[in-house]
Order: C-alpha cells, then sequence, then structure tokens
C-alpha cells in the first residue's frame, strides 16, 4: 500500500516556541513545486519534479474548500541550467495542465521519461536532455491574467551518509549503538535483484524490539544511527518505503494456529470474529480485546492508523520524518512495518527550511508562513538526495 507523495512534504519539528507576530493577509495565488537530484546507482542521477500546485488563498473562517480554490489556465515555466552535462546550458521546461485536476501542472512528455528500474520516486522523471545539477540555480514561473509569480531555488550541493558508533542511556546502562550497518548498497545490481524478486546482496537486517527502551516517544533507544554530511543544507528528510508492505496473511497463521479461513476466532485482529486476513508484516498490530495490550496506547498515539474496506489496519507507507543534526536516531518511530524497506535520505534547501521555520506544526492559522514566492505565497524548493536498502525482521516477543 504505498502511497507516493506529488507534494512537499512539509512535517517537521524545530523547536516549542511559536511566533506571535502575525501577517497582514491579502489575497493572493499560491505557487508550489519541489525538485530533486537523486544520486541513485554508482554514476546515475535522476532528475525529478513533482507535480506543480497553483492556486488561490482564501482567509481563514471563509468556508471555502480547497479543490475550489485551484486555478486553471496558467502558463508554468522552469529555467536553469540543464542538459546532459555539467555545462552552462539555460533551458526551459514548459508545463501542461492535468485535465482532470484542475491547477495541477506537470512538465511535458517531450522532457520526461521512464525508469529503467524500479524504484520509488516521487514526481515525473526528466530525460537526459533536461538533467539538473546540484549546487545550480533554478526559476519557477507562473503566469495568469497579467500577473506573474516569480520563485527560485539552489538545489543542496551533496549528502552523504554512514552508520554512526554511539551508546544510549537505558534504565542507568550504558547500551552500545551497532556502527556495523552496511548502507552503500543501493546498486544496480540490487536493482536487478530486485525487479527479478531475488534477495539483495550487503543488506543488513534490524530486529525491530519492543521492549525495554526501544518503544515510547521520539527519544527512544535507535536501532542504529544515521550520520550524514550535506553542505548548504539546513533540514534533513527520511522517506521509508517499505516494500512488503501489501503481504497478507490469515490471523491464524501470525498467531501460530492451524485454522481454517473462514472459521471463529477468538484472538480477532479485524473486529469481525472470524479467521481472516491481516497485513502480515505491520510492526505491531492489536486485536479487538485490546485491554491486555501496553503497547497498543504508545503505537496509536505516535504512529498514524487507518483501516482499509476490509477493516484491516494498516499504518502510513511511505513514512517521512525531518530533522536538523547528525546523527539521525533511526528508532522504532521510522519503521511501520517488517520486511525489506527502501530509506530515501534528503538533503533539503534553505526555502524548506524558513518557510515552516516559524510555526512547524502549523498551530497558528493566522501566521503566514515565510514564503520564497515573489507576489504570491506557496513554496518553491529542492532537494539533493541518495537510499538505501534495510531488512527488518519481527522478533519472538512481538
Amino acid at each position: 500500500m504505498i502511497k507516493l507523495l506529488s507534494t512537499p512534504i512539509l512535517l517537521f519539528f524545530f523547536g516549542c516556541e511559536l511566533p506571535v507576530n502575525v501577517g497582514d493577509y491579502e489575497e493572493k495565488y499560491i505557487l508550489f513545486g519541489n525538485l530533486d537530484v537523486f544520486m541513485a546507482t554508482e554514476n546515475t542521477t535522476i532528475s525529478s519534479i513533482d507535480t506543480v500546485y497553483f492556486s488561490i488563498s482564501s482567509p481563514v473562517g471563509s468556508g471555502s474548500l480547497s479543490e475550489n480554490l485551484y486555478i486553471s489556465n496558467a502558463q508554468i515555466t522552469l529555467k536553469g541550467q540543464m542538459g546532459p552535462d555539467d555545462s552552462n546550458q539555460i533551458r526551459e521546461i514548459i508545463f501542461q495542465e492535468d485535465q482532470n485536476k484542475p491547477g495541477h501542472y506537470y512538465p511535458d512528455t517531450a522532457y520526461t521519461t521512464d525508469l529503467e528500474f524500479p524504484i520509488f520516486l516521487n514526481g515525473f522523471y526528466l530525460n537526459n536532455d533536461y538533467r539538473l545539477y546540484p549546487g545550480k540555480t533554478y526559476t519557477l514561473n507562473a503566469v495568469k491574467d497579467g500577473d506573474t509569480l516569480t520563485a527560485h531555488t539552489t538545489i543542496p550541493d551533496n549528502i552523504h551518509f554512514s552508520s554512526q558508533e554511539g551508546e544510549y542511556l537505558c534504565e542507568g546502562e550504558l547500551i552500545p549503538i551497532n556502527a556495523d550497518i552496511q548502507l552503500n548498497n543501493f546498486t544496480s545490481e540490487n536493482l536487478l535483484n530486485l525487479s527479478l524478486g531475488e534477495e539483495l546482496n550487503g543488506v543488513d537486517t534490524l530486529s525491530l524490539y519492543t521492549e525495554g527502551c526501544y518503544v515510547g516517544s521520539f527519544a527512544s533507544q535507535p536501532y542504529f544511527n544515521l550520520g550524514f554530511e550535506a553542505p548548504n543544507s539546513s533540514v534533513i528528510r527520511t522517506i521509508t518505503f517499505a516494500l512488503e508492505a501489501d503481504s497478507l496473511a490469515l490471523e491464524s497463521d501470525l498467531a501460530g494456529i492451524d485454522l481454517a479461513e473462514g472459521e471463529p476466532f477468538s484472538d480477532d485482529l479485524n473486529c469481525n470474529g472470524i479467521n481472516d486476513s491481516v497485513y502480515a508484516n505491520l510492526f505491531y498490530n492489536w486485536p479487538c480485546d485490546d485491554s491486555d495490550f501496553h503497547l497498543m496506547d504508545i503505537f496509536k498515539i505516535w504512529k498514524g492508523h487507518y483501516y482499509d474496506s476490509e477493516n484491516r489496519l494498516y499504518f502510513e507507507n511511505p513514512f517521512i520524518w525531518s530533522v536538523e543534526t547528525t546523527p539521525i536516531p533511526m528508532m522504532w518511530l521510522y519503521f511501520n512495518y517488517y520486511g525489506l524497506q527502501l530509506i530515501q535520505v534528503q538533503a533539503t534547501d534553505a526555502n524548506y527550511y524558513n518557510y515552516l521555520s516559524g510555526d512547524p506544526l502549523g498551530q497558528n492559522q493566522q501566521l503566514l508562513p515565510d514564503s520564497n514566492i515573489e507576489n504570491g505565497y506557496g513554496l518553491f524548493s529542492s532537494t539533493i538526495s541518495r537510499a538505501f536498502f534495510i531488512y527488518t525482521r519481527r522478533v519472538a516477543e512481538n
């Protein structure tokens, strides 16, 4: 149930103090867009553009529905250094509007391509003639009825990561954190193996423990530390794709009981009283009679949980988290499923940081974000990213 994200995820935590100064509201057009350069396999980069959203603002309390605020028939372009090599070729990409979704714009197919290997990335992939480059500045323009909105972003220079040593104080005892996690495994060989359904090489396995200090909050004991270096970037965003989230199994099989499908089942998980299928790799599931499960409330508080049409519990996938400081403690909140994970690590530009740095939790509806859109509201940002694979496994106590 991977749900690809077509908009920039703007949830991150910078501090506890919220500003009190409120900007003067003025109706303006709103523009959102994001660029990404993905450092893929050994000598390959992938340039992508998210869907560009163009709408009109509405005052708080107006009662306007967001879907009615999108604006059609705008002229959207992206300009900057593009091409098959790192030269000074200034090129322009023209966007077209989605005929089924007003106000949603994407690059014309003349600029895009399909990927030759399976990978979960957001947006539209640019072909080699329109490749984007780290450290370069790009300009997004939107024109509507004589009004012009303009914004600039400079793609961060690079990002590198590795597992790092550390210690965690758990109930008075210093526990060493494993630093021997292999992260240099996003290779063309593994992408081929993934497409063929074969085992990947050089991929470590994490045991997702829940006892002791492993579960409780964002300060819980990490399974490993992810250190990073990202020049000219203020915020690092991780996107965890659980690649085996859709696997189903009978409730009785998960409980180790031999029982036919459709038979009455006392340890029911989806609250219909019979033995049927649930998502087999869910990190934590709770039965209908959950009075004796102390972890249930913790998972419900910290993880967004949902139910599908068959009343089967599932968690967010992909899961996004953002931080400012290295290393990142890769603990229970970063993982929603067992099985193979693809974790994309993104370095964001200054625009992303500035946009919500004043009100990261969105608690003040009257506060205008620090937009970089000239003559409008919104955000035009960019990221540079890398990825790695890792397995997560269930342990007996789970």
